[in-house]
């Protein structure tokens, strides 16, 4: 072979070992999708979601709708975006919630409502009703009890008040306001 055939050998042999290297070099090993399980991702939603319990007399036990409910697989959670619930006691005027956003526990037992709480017992316009503003409420809907630790402002049946915390035992109709508690009530007209 001549020195010039030997080159091209060369150069040619170099040149497909370099593209083998190259090519191996820049071939990642695939990675692995991660599922829904893996990272927290919602794994469906539900636009203008309701959902209501109904009690054994087929009267409903409560109501929960959102604009948006996303539910997490990896931990069983849900976000809503403006959740509303409606709690319907036997035998006492109805509570109505609403908030900016929400969350939801795995086994629906806790509702973590968080933003603009808004609480009203009784109709709009009914001058026995009370409305109760709030930043946090935490629900557990199958006990019948919701608390906060932040402050609240209590407005209805002549009473204005303002305090930090508050527990409400719904199934007995009975508010507590927990602690640095001001208000006034109006005297009642006979």
């Amino acid at each position: 072979m001549n020195r010039r055939a030997l080159q091209l050998a060369g150069v040619i042999t170099v040149t497909i070992l370099a593209v083998f290297a190259l090519r191996d070099a820049s071939v990642d090993s695939p990675r692995p999708i991660p599922t829904a399980e893996e990272s927290h991702v919602p794994d469906y939603i539900v636009d203008q979601f309701n959902s209501t319990l109904l009690g054994r007399n087929g009267k409903p036990l409560y109501r929960l709708g959102a604009v948006e409910l996303k539910h997490f697989s990896d931990d069983d959670t849900s976000e809503l975006q403006q959740p509303r619930y409606a709690k319907f006691p036997e035998g006492a005027k109805p509570v109505f919630i609403s908030a900016d956003r929400g969350w939801m526990n795995a086994d629906e037992t806790e509702l973590l409502l968080v933003g603009n709480v808004q609480v009203n017992k009784g109709q709009p316009g009914d001058t026995q009703s009370i409305k109760a503003t709030m930043e946090t409420l935490r629900i557990f809907p199958k006990e019948d009890f919701a608390e906060t630790d932040s402050p609240v402002h209590l407005e209805g049946q002549g009473t204005v008040a303002d305090a930090i915390g508050m527990h409400a035992d719904l199934a007995n109709d009975r508010l507590t306001l927990l602690s640095k508690v001001r208000g006034k009530q109006e005297p009642r007209s006979r």
